[in-house]
């Protein structure tokens, strides 16, 4: 099975893991035990240095200390903010982020990027090694197929709330 097609059905098993059908939440439960093993290869191979992650955390350091400072201030002087729901694709929370109030877009912006520019000439090396890193990781992802075993589910079993794109994704593990 090529890689990307193990991809597209491990999300989309993910996404129906909690259907009220029985016999199709089995072959869920069944098909993601088998092909996280394939999933944990892939998320590996994108995992990022020890290197880059202290960059991006310097960064994202830099970017919030600007925020700080850029934003429109309360009566104590204390940068105005609110926090925000983060949600994933099926809009479910998956966590919380502050947003500030930004006086000055113009002049943030341009802070950000003359210290995004000094972060990324320190840390060149570090960033063409990740950005060769994405380039092969993509490659194995989109040229590459892996021997899988999947546990058959029976057509019959399909939850009616499928769209034709998730019948499709899910071909691999249907049989009539």
């Amino acid at each position: 099975m090529k890689n990307t097609q193990i991809i597209a059905l491990y999300n989309i098993l993910d996404n129906k893991r909690k259907t009220k059908i029985t016999n199709f939440s089995y072959g869920v439960e069944k098909n993601l035990s088998i092909l996280e093993k394939d999933i944990n290869v892939f998320k590996e191979i994108y995992k990022p240095s020890s290197e880059f992650l202290e960059y991006d955390n310097l960064l994202k350091e830099k970017q919030l200390e600007l925020c700080k400072k850029h934003a429109r201030k309360d009566e104590k002087g204390k940068p105005i903010s609110k926090i925000e729901q983060v949600l994933d694709a099926n809009n479910k929370v998956i966590g919380e982020k502050t947003k500030y109030d930004i006086e000055d877009l113009n002049k943030f912006g341009d802070e950000l990027k003359e210290e995004k520019s000094l972060l990324d000439e320190k840390y060149k090396e570090v960033i063409d090694i990740r950005e060769k890193q994405i380039i092969d990781a993509n490659k194995i992802i989109e040229d590459g197929e892996t021997e899988i075993s999947v546990f058959k589910i029976k057509s019959v079993y399909l939850p009616s709330d499928l769209d034709a794109d998730e019948i499709k994704a899910l071909s691999p593990v249907l049989e009539d």
